[in-house]
C-alpha cells in the first residue's frame, strides 16, 4: 500500500475501504474483517489487504451496472465520486 505521491506524482489512494480496527491496546477483537485463515477457518484480522477487494467489489458493481459504456476511467471517476468520509473518523487512537 502507498500514501502519497505516486507514478507523475498522483496522490495515492484515490479510494480506500475499511481494512478492520483496533482499540487503545492494540487489539481488534469485534473491530476486524471476517475472513479464512490458511486452513479455511474462520477467523478475524486486520490490515490494508481487505481493502483492495472490497474496493474492487464496488468497482465491479458500477461495472456491471452500466451497460452502454464500460470506460475504465469512467468507471472509476463514478467510484471515486460516490467514497464518502465516514462519520465516525474524528477520532484518533494513539497505540504508541
Amino acid at each position: 500500500t502507498r500514501i502519497g505521491p505516486g507514478a507523475n506524482l498522483i496522490t495515492k489512494p484515490e479510494v480506500v475501504e475499511y481494512g478492520g480496527n483496533i482499540n487503545e491496546k492494540g487489539e481488534y477483537n469485534n473491530t476486524g474483517i471476517i475472513s479464512f485463515d490458511e486452513n479455511g477457518n474462520l477467523c478475524e484480522l486486520i490490515g490494508t489487504s481487505f481493502s483492495a477487494p472490497r474496493v474492487t467489489a464496488i468497482y465491479s458493481n458500477i461495472f456491471n451496472g452500466i451497460k452502454k459504456d464500460n470506460n475504465n476511467n469512467f468507471i472509476k471517476a463514478l467510484l471515486i465520486n460516490s467514497a464518502r468520509i465516514p462519520l465516525n473518523n474524528s477520532k484518533s487512537i494513539n497505540v504508541n
